[in-house]
């Protein structure tokens, strides 16, 4: 014997049922934890053999083997350690590879995998009014990936689905801050 379906969800006799409030497309989306874009006050706490050299104007402290840096370390600017200018995270061969966080272009801030000085793999980015967290290929946002949007109200919007050149191409679905939710193709952001 099966289950009445009608049955599952009615509300008995003596209560009254509840009126739901509409839900507002601004309820679904939870924005990033924001300690994915601060930096590790103990980074150093477990890293062996740290140096310390000057790169022209900038700093590097970290880990090196032949003359270059490999291993982790953070670089900056000598005038400013925690300023617009900071990678902090993982080198190969004087590159940024690994795991890594930068803040760079004031309020700019990415973190996630890099490959040879580029952004590759997966990643978050933070910059003035959006969010991003999802797919990377040479520097560029590409692949599968969640944007949100946040304008000058508070009032969010956000775009879940395929990026082409960081732009919205192929299949994907936008919500919108007013409840309408767009699901289909998208063609270089249109």
């Amino acid at each position: 014997m099966g289950i009445c379906e009608s049955s599952k969800n009615q509300t008995p006799q003596n209560e009254p049922a509840k009126k739901q409030a509409p839900k507002k497309i601004q309820d679904d989306i939870p924005l990033p934890d924001e300690n994915l874009f601060k930096f590790n006050p103990n980074f150093f706490k477990y890293i062996d053999n740290i140096q310390k050299i000057s790169i022209e104007n900038k700093v590097y402290e970290g880990q090196m083997k032949d003359g270059k840096r490999n291993g982790k370390g953070r670089i900056y600017n000598m005038s400013d350690p925690f300023g617009d200018d900071v990678y902090e995270g993982e080198w190969k061969d004087d590159l940024k590879h690994g795991k890594g966080i930068y803040k760079y272009d004031k309020d700019f801030i990415y973190n996630g995998d890099w490959l040879y000085g580029k952004k590759e793999g997966k990643g978050y980015l933070k910059k003035p009014g959006i969010y991003y967290e999802g797919d990377w290929k040479n520097d560029t946002i590409e692949g599968r990936g969640k944007m949100i949007y946040i304008n000058e109200n508070n009032k969010k919007e956000v775009y879940e689905g395929e990026f082409k050149d960081s732009q919205r191409h192929g299949k994907g679905i936008y919500k919108y801050n007013d409840g309408k939710i767009y699901n289909g193709e998208w063609k270089l952001g249109e």
